[in-house]
């Protein structure tokens, strides 16, 4: 959900507004959506624990997940790390991809950063980053990077893409984006 879109954003005392009073309708809508991320985690979980306990599940994430959790930990240590066998431990990724010291402005979108030129050395790769590491590395890594070149290569090849030019001035276009659960840029007609 978009941050600012209901009036109890701005005015957070408005969230003691009984559900019943006029004009609380957000109240209502809000409690509604807040079981739908709930739901989108709690349903394949417990179907994924029902198959299991049944013999009939097939490997997921959730199923690994849960039988590494039912596993007895050893006291042996796996590399010099200190952490014991199949022990879990997340990789910050969003870290790695948003790292100041390999990536100048991390934050702002440079998509010349990744090219090399006569000044300028390419920054690090972050496919490396994005999809997985090791045996976790995602399957379809090959494929979107290929498709999305294919794709990107087919446009630009036909189109002439470039700002809207008016009495000699080129137009930037408004940004407006719809507001629900999920913000999205607004199509222009």
């Amino acid at each position: 959900m978009t941050p600012g879109i209901f009036l109890a954003d701005t005015f957070p005392l408005l969230k003691y507004v009984p559900d019943w009073f006029p004009g609380a309708g957000w109240k209502r809508k809000a409690k509604e959506w807040r079981t739908i991320p709930r739901q989108g985690v709690a349903l394949p979980h417990e179907y994924a624990k029902q198959q299991m306990q049944a013999g009939t599940a097939i490997p997921s994430f959730t199923s690994m997940y849960l039988e590494q959790e039912n596993m007895t930990t050893e006291d042996k240590k796996t590399f010099s790390s200190g952490l014991p066998t199949h022990s879990w431990a997340p990789v910050p990724t969003r870290k790695f991809l948003h790292d100041k010291k390999a990536y100048k402005d991390p934050f702002e979108f440079r998509p010349e950063r990744f090219l090399p030129s006569e000044n300028h050395e390419p920054e690090r790769d972050p496919r490396y980053f994005a999809f997985g590491f090791g045996r976790r590395i995602c399957p379809g890594l090959l494929l979107a990077d290929s498709s999305l070149f294919i794709t990107f290569a087919m446009v630009l090849l036909v189109f002439n893409i470039s700002k809207a030019v008016e009495n000699g001035v080129p137009i930037t276009p408004k940004q407006e984006f719809v507001d629900g659960i999920v913000q999205y840029a607004q199509l222009l007609v």
